[in-house]
């Protein structure tokens, strides 16, 4: 007996798709565990009425496999291949239809307007098309009344006014 981790993908997502590529998951019911497989099948067809293409992983370590079948899961098949700009959400703020962040440039503070791509809901990350560069500084939880242009002033970790400052984070891949 074997356990297998079955699920599905849109058939718009397949040119992604490789065998043996990783693939992480958690199940329902076993805590915060990311239990990690490999791609083992793709299926040839798409569903007729959803079009999502089945596909199968397989554990890495078969004993770290729950003992119970029927299990609920989310997963996702990592790329090796595609490398991106990722912000924690929080730091990305909305005006409408439109998204920006808070930079810190030259002592100030600048209103980027980016372009968001993917999220990644487990994670709470999402991907940056354009408007910022790898490294950039921005705010990391933005609050209150904020304008572009205003001074900031970096205090050390630990100093007593360091609450009141908003933290920076950096721009990641």
């Amino acid at each position: 007996n074997s356990m297998r981790f079955e699920g599905q993908v849109s058939a718009d997502r397949l040119g992604e798709l490789k065998l043996g590529q990783p693939v992480a998951f958690r199940i329902n019911g076993f805590g915060d565990a990311e239990l990690r497989g490999k791609l083992a099948r793709i299926d040839a067809a798409a569903n007729s009425t959803t079009r999502q293409v089945e596909l199968i992983a397989e554990f890495n370590d078969r004993n770290k496999a729950p003992q119970v079948s029927g299990l609920y899961a989310e997963g996702r098949v990592e790329s090796t291949d595609r490398k991106a700009l990722v912000l924690a959400e929080g730091s990305v703020q909305r005006q409408g239809d439109s998204a920006f962040v808070w930079k810190v440039a030259g002592g100030q503070l600048k209103k980027v307007a980016v372009t968001l791509g993917e999220r990644d809901d487990r994670r709470g990350e999402v991907v940056i098309v354009s408007g910022l560069a790898l490294g950039d500084e921005v705010l990391r939880a933005p609050t209150g009344t904020l304008v572009d242009g205003a001074a900031v002033q970096r205090v050390a970790a630990g100093a007593g006014a360091a609450s009141a400052i908003p933290q920076t984070t950096t721009a990641s891949k």
